[in-house]
């Protein structure tokens, strides 16, 4: 069954027979009603023929029917601008690897530094994505060239706060002019919670009185509890009485000290890391710390991954040495000494 799509100044043609599915592009109806009239031969034959489609055409299909996320929207956009034109049919994998090295000089356009390793793969691994799509259900191509080695990822970093590092952050960020920041950190450090989590974080989602807050846009999608506790939830409470004016509802949590939002922190917190004297700490270094001081004080790494959203403990496993630590410890605690 043929079907005809007006897009612009071209006609698309699709055509389904027996579960399989192809499309093409053409300047006139006509072009596309003799097209399809032949393709629905072939295919009646068992015969697939091969797109004619570029990559780009294959990009807008793909976001018309899968709806991906504005994140692999812009890594889409990516390959258009630079592969876009290319037909499907003469794709090879020497092309995604002649991307993966371009994206690989590519910068972060918030911090300047070039894309690391697993941001790399991300690219490759999603484009793949659409590629076997185009495989599998379209049936446009015969495999998927898009299939690429990826990279060596060495992003796991094992930096976290001292006791007198910690206090000497806390400090700083006190004195800090954005009033936010302070809260902001204190709720990392004693929930793990990403910084993008707490930037759609919204008022009628925080219990002042329990004590917690609802993370509703987290990384895998799935909503979360958080605690709020200490001196967190002290420095939140200041924080909405000086900062906010009530009736608050569904405002964001956090802003700049002008009302900008999302809250854009990295001025301050690098201000902050500065004073405290730990330029080489990340601000994602306090979700890994927090992560460890739960692992230390004998939390399974189940409880630990339920704390930080993961879906897998194999994603937690990386804290399993805190736990391991913990647990020698009281050993050395609980053994029989030796007799005399």
């Amino acid at each position: 069954m043929a079907s005809f799509i007006k897009r612009g100044d071209k006609y698309q043609a699709r055509v389904r027979v027996k579960g399989q599915s192809l499309s093409q592009n053409f300047h006139t109806k006509r072009d596309a009603q003799a097209w399809a009239k032949q393709i629905e031969v072939d295919l009646q034959k068992g015969f697939v023929a091969r797109s004619n489609d570029s990559l780009s055409d294959l990009i807008d299909r793909y976001i018309e029917e899968k709806n991906p996320t504005p994140n692999q929207k812009t890594m889409f956009e990516w390959y258009r601008n630079h592969m876009g034109k290319r037909k499907l049919r003469d794709l090879r994998k020497a092309d995604f690897v002649t991307a993966r090295d371009a994206l690989k000089k590519e910068r972060n356009k918030r911090t300047g530094q070039p894309f690391a390793p697993a941001t790399v793969n991300r690219y490759s691994m999603n484009m793949s994505g659409v590629l076997t799509v185009a495989v599998e259900e379209w049936f446009l191509l015969e495999n998927n060239p898009a299939r690429i080695k990826q990279l060596p990822e060495n992003n796991t970093r094992d930096r976290i706060l001292t006791d007198d590092e910690q206090e000497r952050l806390i400090t700083a960020c006190e004195e800090v002019e954005e009033v936010a920041l302070l809260p902001f950190v204190l709720m990392v450090l004693g929930s793990g919670a990403r910084a993008g989590e707490l930037l759609n974080l919204r008022w009628n989602d925080v219990d002042l009185q329990r004590g917690s807050a609802i993370l509703r846009d987290t990384k895998n999608g799935d909503t979360r509890t958080i605690p709020v506790m200490g001196y967190a939830l002290d420095s939140l409470k200041n924080y909405r009485t000086a900062f906010h004016a009530l009736p608050i509802g569904s405002a964001f949590v956090f802003k700049n000290n002008t009302g900008r939002v999302p809250f854009a922190y990295q001025r301050s917190w690098n201000e902050a890391r500065t004073a405290a004297g730990i330029p080489d700490f990340k601000f994602h270094d306090i979700r890994h710390t927090a992560a460890s001081i739960v692992a230390m004080a004998g939390r399974s790494l189940g409880e630990v991954g339920a704390l930080l959203g993961h879906r897998s403990v194999q994603t937690t496993r990386r804290y399993a040495h805190y736990a391991t630590k913990h647990t020698l410890q009281m050993g050395e605690i609980i053994a029989v000494k030796k007799r005399k």
